[in-house]
């Protein structure tokens, strides 16, 4: 394993990167408040055959915080380090805000996406971010106020909604590494992604959803399913938005079945 750090703009980015000559690559991006350590399980049945790339996002585990550089700058992240290992073709797995860097990175550089491999998120397109923002408006405000008066119960809140299990959520709390009050400004810019043109997708995408995620989510998720092309789309039973946290046994079977599918395999 590499285990290294990159300079962007006035950032110092952390990554860890499993090499495996020959194989093909999955980048890992985790979601707000967490880091690349949600992944861990992941990397143990994955690492043999395929390469694995888990980055900490700005703000978050060990990559430096700053108001400079947000989620927003992900994509331009993402294709620095692919750049370094003169890796052209990637899978994408992202969760939540990660799942949303996926899709930016997909319809930056389509040439350089394998497949997409999202949680619990929705379209950047089809406004499908207005009607999101405009149903979950009352719960995101009580969420600011925790964040301002309260920021134990406003950790405590991304917790519980994390997983419907006490393993699966002190398993996401020992992920938030770093996780601070000022973490929430690492979101700032990713509006940039609602703006961005809507391209066809010429490439696979599974879509996971938790059956006990926010229903404004599970909508968004089978409007993806409508709107997208080559959309595998799976609700989870007993899961919340990290779905791996409650069905890690499953989230394997499935998550490898995919992976040789789309191969050919």
């Amino acid at each position: 394993m590499i285990t290294k750090g990159i300079s962007f703009k006035d950032s110092n980015i952390y990554y860890n990167y499993w090499e495996n000559s020959g194989k093909e690559t999955i980048v890992f991006l985790h979601s707000f408040g967490s880091s690349l350590k949600l992944f861990s399980e992941q990397v143990k049945y994955l690492k043999a055959e395929y390469q694995l790339l888990l980055i900490d996002l700005p703000g978050h585990g060990k990559s430096g915080f700053s108001y400079q550089v947000t989620f927003k700058d992900g994509p331009e992240i993402i294709k620095t380090i692919l750049n370094q290992y003169h890796l052209s073709k990637v899978h994408l797995f992202g969760v939540k805000e990660g799942a949303l860097i996926a899709q930016a990175f997909a319809n930056i550089y389509p040439n350089n996406t394998l497949s997409l491999i999202l949680m619990s998120t929705y379209s950047l397109f089809f406004n499908t971010y207005k009607t999101v923002k405009s149903a979950t408006r009352k719960a995101n405000c009580l969420q600011a106020f925790k964040w301002l008066f309260c920021f134990n119960k406003y950790q405590q809140e991304l917790i519980s909604k994390s997983a419907l299990s006490s393993e699966g959520q002190s398993f996401f709390k020992e992920t938030m590494t770093n996780f601070k009050r000022k973490t929430i400004f690492t979101k700032r810019g990713m509006k940039r992604f609602y703006q961005l043109d809507f391209k066809e997708n010429m490439y696979p995408i599974y879509l996971l959803c938790g059956k006990e995620d926010k229903e404004v989510i599970k909508d968004a998720s089978l409007q993806f399913e409508q709107k997208y092309n080559y959309v595998i789309l799976e609700g989870y039973p007993d899961s919340r938005e990290i779905v791996f946290l409650d069905k890690a046994r499953l989230f394997k079977e499935r998550i490898l079945t995919f992976l040789k599918v789309i191969r050919g395999k």
